[in-house]
């Protein structure tokens, strides 16, 4: 009797010991499986960790190939397509001090305008925000399965991929420790108005709000800043502009005009165009314009500078990059042509834009769409009010 009770009792504690074995080897969390066709199945489990966890009110900003690409459906479509690619620049490793490209990007098709910076710091600063509705996690480890599974049962419209900078050295480089990789495939967007996000790393995936990557939804053009003149006045060497029926106020009849630019302090010595930034009003801005075979020192300096503001306030209405509109333009006579000369040390640069009457304009050969109603006219105006010496001529335009 005594050996069957023996015999009981191991067999007892022999049953509880596969029981807790068996329940070591389950998740710590288990929720709803998601349907599933395929062989690889995402259960939701518990994750403590952000998606973005890196990402800080201090250095959100600094990513290097922030890159989207749009998949179109179709099987063969591997890559997808681009639509942005950009990089953070420290101004310390800008190509002078004074620049304004904050951020520098690699597309031909837009190679004439400039990222829009505070687009970018706002949709960056809304992904560092995000806050994951969920994690799900798959059955299997084997990355090309994983990623096969997801495409399969959530679908994929777009990838993102890119590094964040956390830190940075004292010569402004990225510090590969303080790096962190993200690469992403993301699926449409749900009828819940989420997106699911497969962390191609990780391979865990998160459903996030819609709202937190809605500029998944960005058109290319979307990405750049419709200002197509951001310099400031101080970098700026010399300003050409032709007319082509010439200046019809103020002073009429200029066709052809060269503004050059002398910036000096009260007494008269030289500054260097970072000084000019520096010292703001203390620089005294001197103009010498040529044009109809005279040399002109113009002395109204806040008229000038009202001219100089219609420059830098010329905006697209839209972003348009139609090459074959762009190739009609290149045979047509402009208007008006303007070219700005850049000068800061061993930095050169020079922008040349041709303002046609319908409001088109070139950007150094590349068509970007068409300025606000009545720029390119006001504009024209200005040069002639601004070579006036008449106190009563005012430039209102602005």
């Amino acid at each position: 009797m005594k050996r069957i009770k023996v015999v009981f009792t191991s067999l007892f504690l022999i049953l509880i010991c596969v029981s807790l074995l068996s329940c070591q080897t389950q998740p710590l969390f288990e929720g709803r499986e998601t349907d599933t066709t395929g062989e690889i199945c995402f259960r939701e489990i518990i994750c403590f960790d952000s998606v973005f966890d890196k990402m800080t009110e201090e250095n959100y900003f600094d990513v290097t190939d922030f890159t989207v690409n749009r998949f179109n459906g179709n099987s063969q479509d591997t890559d997808g397509s681009p639509v942005v690619c950009f990089s953070f620049v420290p101004i310390e490793l800008r190509l002078h001090p004074a620049s304004t490209k904050a951020y520098t990007h690699s597309n031909e098709r837009f190679s004439a305008l400039l990222i829009d910076g505070y687009k970018v710091k706002n949709e960056l600063k809304l992904l560092k925000d995000v806050e994951p509705i969920r994690f799900l996690k798959a059955d299997s480890a084997e990355k090309d399965s994983v990623l096969a599974g997801f495409s399969e049962q959530y679908g994929v419209a777009y990838s993102l991929s890119f590094t964040h900078n956390a830190k940075r050295d004292n010569e402004f480089c990225a510090l590969s420790e303080y790096q962190t990789h993200y690469d992403f495939l993301i699926s449409p967007l749900t009828k819940d108005n989420t997106y699911y996000l497969c962390d191609k790393n990780t391979l865990i995936v998160a459903e996030v709000d819609g709202d937190s990557l809605a500029f998944l939804k960005k058109a290319p053009e979307d990405w750049y800043d419709r200002s197509i003149f951001q310099q400031h006045i101080g970098l700026v060497e010399k300003i050409e502009v032709n007319i082509k029926d010439g200046t019809t106020v103020g002073v009429c009849g200029v066709k052809n005009l060269l503004l050059e630019h002398r910036n000096t302090d009260k007494n008269g010595v030289l500054l260097h165009p970072l000084e000019v930034i520096r010292g703001g009003s203390d620089a005294i801005l001197h103009i010498t314009a040529y044009y109809n075979g005279e040399t002109k020192s113009i002395e109204d300096i806040l008229k000038y500078r009202k001219f100089y503001a219609g420059i830098l306030w010329t905006v697209v209405r839209e972003i348009d990059v139609d090459e074959g509109r762009q190739e009609w333009l290149k045979n047509v006579a402009p208007d008006m042509t303007v070219k700005v000369f850049i000068k800061c040390d061993e930095y050169q640069e020079t922008l040349e834009y041709r303002f046609f009457a319908d409001d088109s304009v070139l950007l150094n050969g590349v068509y970007v769409g068409k300025v606000m109603d009545g720029q390119i006219d006001a504009l024209m105006k200005a040069v002639g009010l601004m070579l006036s010496s008449d106190a009563a001529d005012i430039i209102d335009f602005w």
